[in-house]
């Protein structure tokens, strides 16, 4: 099977996680969440 890595901006992550974006930097910094990729 092929897995597809997929992007998707903050805003969109926020609603779907139903964390705050306060929470998702702290979880980036912690290691819990994925580092955010630069696009363009």
């Amino acid at each position: 099977m092929l897995s597809t890595k997929k992007f998707i901006k903050l805003t969109q992550v926020i609603p779907i996680t139903g964390l705050s974006r306060a929470t998702i930097y702290n979880y980036v910094n912690a290691g819990i969440f994925p580092q955010y990729v630069k696009v363009g």
